[in-house]
């Protein structure tokens, strides 16, 4: 049985425990030896450390006592074998000792010691530039970083031609190649009767010849030229066998290679790719998938991946889903709003949605509601949040609102660095000290790039 705790200030009657148990626990002479008490780091941010403590012995368990640096901070009962501490409030960059204790009425037993450092903040020291890159009516909804002079962004742009008349030819990309951005129109076959140009929803980017776009369906780019389309999703004339139903068509990617990509959209889609075939998985929902994210679970090399289902702007309820082994979980929504946008996560024990407000989840502590964190620093919706580590997390949305957490402490730039725009960010991505968000301001497409 698992149960988590987070760690509160020590009071009076907590001491009381300690000597009537006729052992201090700040005594290292007291303290006998156990390896059946077993301490393990789960996670670690700038301010906070995830504790698991095991204890695997069939000894009476009076009181469980948690030492930082030689001092008892979390007296507790152990309610089965497992227990997950978040002690947050800590100083970045710092090193901590942690041992734990079996308090018994007579003696007291101690694990081997842990040591966790504290990851350091990161600077909130970002340059911004603002581009407006088509003169007709256009918006980029996604961006990704490959490095700093290799960045894409995708969306659905108009162009005039240079005599003045119109391109019926959308533009579906601009690519930065650390001095300019340049329009790439994206030729498709979309099946054997009809070609198309591509607009797509969303991009994810494993090399400069390994990109994928989401427009419909899941298409393959070299960097040059569009190699393959996948359009898994029903529609009239598709001959490629669909896994996926009429108008599920595929807005949203994340994977870790080529050979693992998870692809979601209109009600409730999702499929995985295994480099090969793609499969459907079942969702339990007509929602939009609005967001997927997924990372390696540290400790156990699991692939986890959420997503947020939502009908913005309709007062539906959400889901957040869990993905694992092609099977889908709802999580709990408490405190959430009905409208999300965006996912992102390193691992489960801290786990940030934005849509209408900001939130922030301990998954691995089931009982907590998701926690409002926005209130001190904006009020504007956000379309996307994105990060490199706990410590370097960036938000972006409403009137080029864009914001960045440092491990410590949210900083905006909205009208301190970045202009208001009459329109929004729909999409960030954060790669080194390099962040670039997009998004539309009247009708024209806009780029925030920002180096640190």
């Amino acid at each position: 049985m698992l149960s988590a705790i987070r760690i509160m200030p020590l009071f009076p009657i907590i001491f009381l425990i300690i000597l009537t148990s006729g052992c201090k626990v700040n005594d290292p002479e007291k303290l006998k030896p156990d390896g059946s008490l077993i301490i393990k780091a789960e996670g670690v941010s700038s301010t906070e450390v995830w504790i698991r403590i095991k204890d695997e012995s069939s000894a009476p368990k009076d009181v469980i006592s948690l030492q930082r640096d030689g001092q008892a901070v979390l007296l507790f009962s152990l309610k089965g074998k497992d227990t997950l501490i978040c002690e947050d409030s800590l100083s970045p960059g710092r090193q901590y000792t942690y041992k734990v204790a079996r308090v018994t009425s007579k003696d007291a037993y101690t694990s081997e010691e842990l040591s966790i450092r504290t990851m350091d903040t990161t600077s909130h020291d970002f340059h911004f530039r603002t581009f407006w890159v088509c003169n007709r009516s256009s918006s980029l909804r996604d961006v990704a970083i490959i490095n700093e002079n290799d960045i894409w962004a995708v969306g659905d742009m108009y162009m005039n031609l240079p005599e003045g008349k119109e391109d019926y030819e959308p533009v579906g990309a601009v690519h930065w190649d650390g001095k300019e951005w340049k329009q790439i129109k994206l030729p498709a076959v979309a099946s054997p009767t009809y070609n198309t140009f591509l607009t797509p929803n969303d991009i994810l980017a494993f090399s400069p010849n390994d990109i994928w776009f989401a427009n419909g369906g899941v298409i393959h780019f070299d960097g040059k030229k569009v190699t393959k389309c996948y359009w898994i999703a029903d529609f009239p004339g598709n001959v490629d066998n669909p896994v996926l139903g009429k108008g599920k068509g595929i807005t949203r990617l994340w994977g870790t290679s080529s050979n693992s990509i998870y692809a979601a959209g209109y009600k409730g889609a999702i499929a995985h790719f295994d480099g090969k075939t793609w499969k459907k998985i079942d969702c339990n929902t007509d929602l939009t998938i609005q967001d997927i994210w997924g990372s390696k679970d540290p400790l156990t090399g699991e692939e986890v991946v959420l997503c947020v289902a939502s009908r913005l702007y309709s007062g539906d309820l959400p889901k957040v889903l869990r993905i694992k082994n092609d099977k889908v979980t709802e999580l709990s929504i408490d405190g959430l709003p009905p409208s999300l946008c965006s996912v992102w996560f390193m691992d489960l024990n801290k786990v940030y949605i934005t849509g209408d407000g900001h939130f922030v989840k301990n998954l691995n502590i089931g009982t907590e509601k998701w926690d409002f964190f926005s209130r001190s620093f904006t009020r504007y919706w956000s379309d996307a949040v994105r990060g490199n580590d706990l410590n370097d997390i960036v938000l972006a949305g409403a009137f080029g609102d864009i914001c960045h957490f440092n491990g410590k402490t949210w900083k905006t730039y909205l009208g301190n660095g970045t202009e208001y725009i009459n329109g929004s960010l729909n999409g960030v991505d954060i790669n080194g000290n390099t962040i670039c968000a997009v998004g539309t301001t009247g009708s024209s497409s806009v780029i925030v790039l920002g180096q640190r």
